[in-house]
């Protein structure tokens, strides 16, 4: 199974997901649990501001690569309404995490940026690439942002560029 038939089969099982369980329940990334914002506030008042997004976590599970290699996987919906995949890996070590992280740049229809992943505070925990993936069904590739944090491997696929950097600052430590 390529990359793009298991990204299209589980955007397809995510939705289905989403249908079944709906949105309800599922607190906001960026928003404290007790908060009395509403969900169209954000978007409206700052439509062009990405500092302004917030996160809402659709669905979460887990799937598998061609490889069987087991990620957990995650939808969330942004407050400009962009849906957002992300994929996590953990792995025995940082090595095989980087060894993953090659193994998905190699798919890649462009790579935009390369170079080292720093946590919030500056220091360094991986490597990050930012580039433009094949997806099944489409001859428009799809903008991700792929990075190790020591053994650990992450990826978010969106349409929206802007949207996929403010969620990968929101996940880094």
């Amino acid at each position: 199974m390529t990359r793009a038939c298991r990204f299209v089969s589980t955007l397809i099982l995510l939705v289905v997901l989403f249908v079944v369980i709906g949105p309800f329940g599922i607190n906001a990334i960026g928003q404290k649990p007790d908060s009395n914002q509403t969900s169209d506030s954000t978007a409206a008042d700052h439509p062009k501001d990405s500092s302004a997004l917030t996160f809402k976590l659709i669905t979460l599970g887990q799937a598998f690569d061609e490889n069987m290699v087991p990620l957990g996987v995650a939808t969330y919906q942004a407050s400009n309404g962009t849906i957002l995949t992300v994929f996590q890996g953990g792995f025995r070590s940082p090595a095989q995490a980087q060894a993953y992280l090659e193994k998905q740049i190699a798919q890649a229809t462009r790579v935009i940026r390369r170079g080292v992943k720093k946590d919030k505070k500056g220091k360094v925990i991986g490597e990050r690439a930012q580039g433009l993936f094949p997806v099944q069904l489409s001859d428009i590739p799809i903008p991700a942002v792929l990075w190790t944090n020591g053994a650990d491997y992450n990826e978010i696929l969106a349409s929206s560029v802007p949207t996929i950097l403010k969620l990968e600052s929101t996940l880094t430590p």
